[in-house]
């Protein structure tokens, strides 16, 4: 409970259990381009992948927490081909040749017609850079932008451009958007970044009109690149305001609509639901609820009475497996210790 309650008190948090995405199967996959063979970054970064999807999604879960829409999880490959789910590629100064480099990725992404952008990540010594690549002395067709990062915050700027990507996918009107449309709303969001002098972890931007931008970028603590140890923290409050004001800005006449509670539930991990169990939510208001189900019989003794009271189960020995109930997006705190230690499930559901 007490991490629950830092996180309340603090717009920099830390991610500690990952409640909802657990019972969750409202997820994206995305790739990462990256040579092992040619890359000099060695197993160090195919290891990190782990922690970074980690950390991606407790960021998105604590998102979900404050948003009255359900975004959804990502599950983060790396592979050394692209597809159509490749959104970022990662080199370092082993790959010098990379005007060769660049052309051959930009000449492979002929082959997919869906791609909204591409992201060139460089890893070099000393740096926190950004530039438009479509301006540069190698025309590339496909990459939008070319972001230079030390080490530091190598794994901050991997999360930061799959969580915009997370959050993009959380409004209905701009999954619909067209690809070209997609493409545009790339550049939307980084002529908001220059219009708006947000705050950015770049020392440098070398271009004047960027064609991407993630605006978490935007959202941490100043001076990240001054730091010798850097552990990923963002401004959750900060990054959804400053989506609200692009949206509305840019948005504001369109209408997100959710899928239907009933479609919603089908989503839940091993669904172990009734088949009609999206009734009970008919007649209640819109808003966020969280389902709650029994997943364990043993309940520790300190947990067993509230268990008992929440699922309105009589006696201790009437305790089991999948009894069901749901609360409202207020009562989720309350409950914290149960989802960690009592074996209680919980998967949010947004009623329009």
């Amino acid at each position: 409970m007490k991490g629950y309650e830092k996180m309340k008190d603090y717009s920099y948090i830390t991610y500690k259990d990952n409640f909802l995405k657990d019972f969750s199967e409202d997820s994206l996959r995305r790739c990462i381009l990256w040579d092992r063979k040619k890359s000099g970054l060695g197993q160090v970064f195919y290891e990190s992948l782990s922690e970074i999807q980690n950390t991606l999604n407790l960021i998105i879960q604590e998102l979900n927490l404050k948003v009255d829409r359900n975004i959804p999880y990502l599950v983060v490959d790396c592979l050394e081909y692209v597809t159509e789910r490749t959104r970022i590629f990662v080199r370092d100064r082993d790959e010098f040749d990379d005007k060769n480099i660049l052309l051959s990725i930009d000449g492979m992404l002929d082959n997919f017609t869906n791609i909204s952008h591409n992201i060139d990540c460089f890893q070099a010594a000393g740096r926190a850079m950004i530039e438009n690549r479509n301006n540069s002395t190698t025309p590339l067709r496909h990459i939008d932008v070319t972001i230079f990062f030390d080490n530091i915050i190598r794994d901050l700027t991997i999360i930061d451009i799959l969580l915009d990507i997370a959050f993009f996918n959380s409004y209905s009107f701009l999954r619909d958007l067209s690809i070209e449309e997609k493409k545009e709303f790339s550049k939307k969001k980084a002529k908001f970044f220059q219009e708006e002098s947000l705050p950015t972890v770049f020392e440098e931007i070398n271009s004047k009109d960027l064609d991407y931008y993630s605006l978490a970028f935007s959202c941490h603590k100043p001076n990240i690149s001054d730091m010798s140890h850097y552990e990923y923290e963002i401004d959750i409050e900060k990054y959804i305001d400053t989506w609200n004001r692009f949206i509305n800005n840019y948005y504001k006449d369109y209408v997100h609509k959710e899928i239907s509670v009933k479609d919603q539930l089908k989503r839940r991990k091993n669904n172990h639901l009734p088949e009609d169990y999206y009734l009970i939510f008919e007649n209640v208001s819109p808003g966020v609820y969280y389902v709650l189900r029994t997943e364990e019989k043993n309940i520790p003794q300190k947990y067993i009475n509230q268990v008992l009271s929440i699922f309105g189960i009589k006696e201790k020995k009437d305790m089991s497996v999948s009894y069901l109930t749901y609360i409202k997006k207020d009562d989720f705190a309350k409950y914290v210790d149960l989802y960690k230690y009592a074996g209680i499930s919980v998967f949010k559901i947004v009623v329009q």
